[in-house]
């Protein structure tokens, strides 16, 4: 499929195109090594260290091309504008991933109890049980799940009274 992809391009973008197939395939691979890492997290685990070493490369990296810019009486961190989109949107993911990895917030990492779900988000509830990445969507289901299961239950108890 690649190859036929890459035969419907003109020659002047292959370089171009080969170039956005690198940076798609290291974001890929900054989701499994972020997954990796804030799942464990989420089961109360410490990262394995190879992935955090991994991980603390690549954020050196990033960070490294950061430039301090005002922003009212304060700085940002920003990315030269001419850095590719792809790569500004990694970078920023990564430094979020830092700024989680390093904050208190890392203890309420959770992972969906969705049956089919495995998000991962940062429970900011009040009593920090929450337990679905998202109410609307994994939490609706289940609920739903568990009112037809009690419902089957309670209609087979009323007819087996019955006989």
């Amino acid at each position: 499929m690649a190859a036929l992809f890459v035969s419907l391009v003109p020659r002047k973008n292959l370089g171009r195109v080969h170039a956005d197939q690198v940076r798609f395939r290291r974001a890929l691979a900054l989701r499994e090594l972020l997954y990796e890492i804030f799942s464990r997290a989420a089961r109360g685990k410490k990262p394995q260290p190879q992935a955090l070493r991994t991980f603390q490369s690549l954020y050196q990296n990033v960070i490294r091309l950061a430039e301090f810019h005002p922003v009212a009486n304060h700085y940002r961190l920003m990315w030269p504008a001419a850095t590719h989109p792809l790569e500004r949107i990694s970078q920023e993911i990564a430094r979020s991933a830092a700024d989680l990895l390093t904050s208190e917030a890392l203890t309420r990492a959770r992972q969906c109890s969705g049956e089919r779900c495995s998000w991962l988000f940062v429970d900011n509830s009040r009593n920090g049980m929450r337990r679905w990445c998202d109410m609307k969507a994994c939490g609706n289901r289940a609920k739903v799940q568990r009112f037809r299961r009690n419902l089957r239950r309670a209609v087979g108890e009323s007819s087996g009274r019955r006989g």
